[in-house]
């Protein structure tokens, strides 16, 4: 949460009968929605627990720790993330689209999927001043698949995938942070400083 802004406590969920599964579900999203609402500092894991409409310890015995916890939702956030974009980068899809436009379309998909979840997204890694780099690495995999196929078939010129993938992940996010924060956020910024990154390194 950003300092200066309100409050919005969450209400405590009603307690109910939920299988293993299902509980340990709804514990991860009292989490999330705690997150939110009180920031990573203020939330213990009894908040988790009456947002999640469980009885106080029953999160421990699904998550060793309230570090266990978050480190679960941070990894979730990232495969959700790629789930966002990743069927644009797949190389069995014949889409007849440039590779460095479905970059560009991908990088979009991905900043759209920060803005809607903005807040979680502030609490998991501003907040926290945590880095998103590990977290992130599925979607650098992603990218360094398809530029592996992509400089295969000659699409796209030679150059080392895996250098290339961590450049352009990182140099999207620097791009993104800033455009996300503007008010409301700058997707044409965006894409104008990541249409700039992809032509510099595959022109």
């Amino acid at each position: 949460m950003r300092t200066g802004e309100p409050k919005t406590r969450w209400r405590p969920a009603r307690h109910v009968r939920l299988g293993s599964a299902a509980r340990r579900e709804a514990i991860l999203e009292g989490a999330r929605r705690a997150l939110i609402a009180g920031g990573l500092a203020g939330t213990t894991m009894d908040d988790v627990a009456a947002a999640a409409g469980v009885a106080k310890g029953t999160p421990y015995l699904y998550f060793s720790s309230k570090a266990d916890l978050i480190e679960t939702i941070r990894l979730e956030y990232g495969m959700d993330l790629l789930a966002q974009g990743g069927g644009v980068l797949d190389p069995e899809v014949a889409s007849g689209e440039p590779a460095t436009q479905r970059l560009e379309r991908f990088a979009l998909s991905i900043f759209d999927f920060a803005v809607v979840h903005q807040d979680l997204h502030h609490a998991l890694f501003e907040d926290s001043r945590a880095s998103e780099g590990e977290h992130l690495q599925p979607v650098t995999a992603t990218v360094e698949r398809f530029l592996e196929s992509a400089m295969a078939s000659g699409e796209l010129g030679p150059g080392s995938p895996r250098l290339l993938a961590h450049v352009l992940v990182a140099g999207a996010h620097a791009a993104m942070v800033p455009a996300m924060h503007r008010r409301p956020p700058d997707r044409e910024a965006f894409l104008t400083l990541t249409r700039d990154l992809v032509h510099r390194l595959f022109r």
